[in-house]
């Protein structure tokens, strides 16, 4: 995507812009709106392999596990590549460029293990930051919190998505918390108008052990399930324009500025599976050290 590869030229001095949170918010929302048909497509294709997986009727036919094991397989393949897909036809098109569904697909196919890579190394530094501490927890959550769109927005071979995140967020961090807010205002009433009906659904079934048995077997279980893909491609987009407008927004503001203009500083220095190891076996050593403390404290009698 030829975005100026996310980084500004230097020129005149930069001055900080505002931006507008509940405008922001508003902004996402038309942005979805008037893009809805393709980020619908987009979010649907990415669920049509579970919903098929999830209204084959194994209970019935268990023979039939031959194909949904691959399909669910599949459908979590596709629904990645189609939440890549999505922010990369929004990148398309809020900088004007041609782009259209099999576009999408295309460019969003070799930025899905960078996508998975950054994402789940951003994941995992969150979680160590609210270990050790809940304060660095919530700082990383929200400097790292733009790395899933820098990663597909950007050439992440040129630039760090972590350093540029955090360059974006530096001097708008409160912007940033306030927006993640005032998304959680605005988007509650869909969530509970969504998710009470399917749990007022299936929280009879949770408790009663033969009525899990048994769901494959009625055919208002696949209605439901279908009902439920079809409901969550239509609001994702909604959730995606939400992360990517912010981004979007901060991008424009930053133009001009220091953290923007300096392109060696924005080069990544470690490869990302690198991190990712070093993080996992990190992980696994505090796990083993917790293990052993609590046998110590607790011993077995």
């Amino acid at each position: 995507m030829d975005t100026n590869n996310g980084v500004s030229t230097a020129g005149q001095e930069w001055v900080r812009k505002k931006v507008p949170v509940w405008g922001t918010i508003g902004e996402a929302f038309s942005f979805a709106a008037k893009n809805f048909r393709l980020f619908f497509l987009i979010m649907l294709s990415g669920q049509a392999l579970q919903a098929l997986a999830g209204v084959i009727p194994v209970n019935t036919y268990p023979i039939l596990a031959i194909i949904t094991a691959p399909l669910s397989l599949g459908g979590l393949f596709m629904s990645l590549w189609a939440n890549v897909a999505i922010i990369a036809a929004m990148a398309k098109i809020y900088y004007k460029q041609e782009t259209g569904f099999k576009d999408s697909f295309g460019v969003a196919l070799g930025k899905i293990w960078p996508y998975v890579v950054n994402s789940f190394l951003m994941a995992l530094i969150t979680f160590f930051g609210a270990i050790l501490l809940i304060i660095p927890g919530i700082y990383f959550s929200v400097i790292y919190s733009l790395v899933p769109v820098a990663v597909i927005v950007e050439d992440h071979r040129a630039i760090s998505p972590f350093k540029m995140s955090a360059a974006l967020i530096k001097k708008y961090f409160w912007t940033v918390v306030l927006y993640a807010l005032g998304v959680f205002v605005t988007m509650l009433p869909l969530i509970i108008a969504v998710g009470v009906p399917f749990f007022y659904f299936y929280a009879p079934m949770m408790k009663n052990p033969e009525a899990i048995k048994n769901m494959g077997k009625d055919p208002l279980v696949s209605v439901v399930m279908l009902v439920v893909y079809i409901a969550g491609a239509a609001i994702m987009p909604f959730f995606h324009s939400i992360s990517f407008m912010i981004y979007a927004k901060l991008r424009d503001a930053k133009q001009g500025s220091k953290e923007l203009s300096d392109a060696e500083a924005l080069k990544p220095k470690l490869n990302g599976c690198v991190m990712v190891i070093l993080l996992v076996l990190l992980t696994m050593a505090l796990a083993l050290t917790f293990y052993f403390i609590s046998r110590g404290f607790f011993p077995h009698k």
